[in-house]
């Protein structure tokens, strides 16, 4: 961050108050000097019950607070704070082996979390995110108080702020995604590369640029249901038993059911890849069994880009292939992949440009 923007965000900051929750001494010592550089207030409690005690005290603006601490966790902390007032604006700090509870806390409204060991760096960028958040929520509290004599000349602060809402929306699943990331870690740059992939794709048949965009962001999102498996079952080296396999491949219904309800177009598009991304062409797929143009399309240029990528990696339960190899697969068919599996449409266009496809493999590459 630049010497004029943290003058700024300081300048922005001083009028906010924070409640800040660590059993760490020394990183709560640490993290409140830091904060109080930049908030009006920053009291500190020691665990979750002390938290919650402070919090029933007065109004907070922003409250932060790690999750495993004795005596009551942050999670148990959070959801009472939630209770009392859904509106109020949490972040939570959490270490990577921290995903089981991330569903939940996302479940709460939690606005964004900040991965341990802290970064200086991605916590100012947090805490100027939240800082612009609080700010279009104050516009748009002003402008419900004085609806009927400003309602022209603030529309288009309004919409700004719900255009906001919802980039914030997106963030937080994205970060969730990253957090399935970590939990799968055997794909690494694996979920950015099905998001080009299928934007490339989606151009070349020909959809309309507003869909390409929407897949870029989508894409990714296919496997966010993973963060709901067991690591057993996930990073099993060896074939799984009908039991396991079974468990796995909830994964689809589970991701589906994480990003439900959504109002934002790009979150509904990928619930459906969530939910669809298994399906096959021929009917032969998972978890519904459609087939044909009843699978979404979105899931349809989804499923071609994931198992292209799938077969060029190295697995625990497989070796990696060359790019001509996975090409002829999907070509041909092996028995396990066949070109029945995709829409004719979505499979020849693949084809037509798969060479492209392989240049984003070669320039967005796992790190040895």
């Amino acid at each position: 961050m630049q010497v004029n923007q943290l003058k700024s965000l300081i300048e922005r900051s001083k009028k906010f108050n924070v409640l800040f929750v660590e059993d760490d001494d020394a990183l709560r010592e640490s993290t409140a000097n830091l904060f109080s550089t930049f908030f009006a207030t920053v009291v500190t409690a020691v665990n979750g019950k002390e938290g919650l005690e402070k919090f029933k005290q007065r109004d907070w603006d922003i409250v932060i607070s790690d999750l495993n601490m004795p005596v009551m966790n942050g999670l148990e902390m959070v959801r009472e704070i939630k209770r009392k007032n859904p509106e109020q604006v949490v972040l939570i700090t959490s270490a990577h082996d921290e995903a089981p509870y991330l569903l939940d806390l996302i479940d709460m409204g939690i606005d964004n979390f900040i991965v341990k060991p802290l970064d200086i760096e991605k916590l100012l960028q947090v805490v100027e995110k939240t800082i612009h958040f609080l700010e279009l929520v104050e516009i748009e509290r002003n402008y419900k108080k004085s609806l009927e004599e400003q309602v022209l000349l603030r529309t288009q602060d309004l919409n700004l702020a719900l255009e906001a809402l919802g980039r914030n929306r997106r963030e937080l699943v994205e970060k969730l995604c990253t957090a399935a990331e970590y939990k799968d870690n055997d794909t690494g740059k694996h979920i950015r590369r099905i998001g080009l992939y299928a934007q490339k794709l989606g151009g070349k048949m020909g959809l309309k640029q507003e869909f390409c965009d929407l897949l870029l962001f989508a894409a990714p999102l296919h496997d966010i249901g993973k963060i709901g498996i067991t690591d057993a079952i996930l990073h099993k080296p060896s074939r799984h038993t009908p039991e396991e396999w079974e468990v796995m491949a909830s994964h689809a219904q589970k991701g589906a059911n994480i990003l439900r309800g959504s109002g934002d177009p790009a979150i509904q598009m990928a619930e459906k890849i969530a939910r669809s991304h298994h399906e096959k062409w021929d009917g032969q797929g998972y978890p519904e069994g459609i087939g044909g143009k009843a699978i979404p399309l979105e899931a349809r240029v989804t499923q071609i880009c994931d198992i292209y990528d799938a077969l060029l990696m190295k697995r625990p339960y497989k070796k990696a292939l060359p790019h001509q190899e996975v090409v002829r697969i999907i070509r041909e068919g092996d028995g396990r992949t066949e070109p029945g599996h995709f829409d004719p449409q979505v499979w020849e266009c693949f084809l037509d440009c798969a060479e492209e496809l392989h240049q984003i493999y070669l320039n967005h590459q796992d790190p040895l």
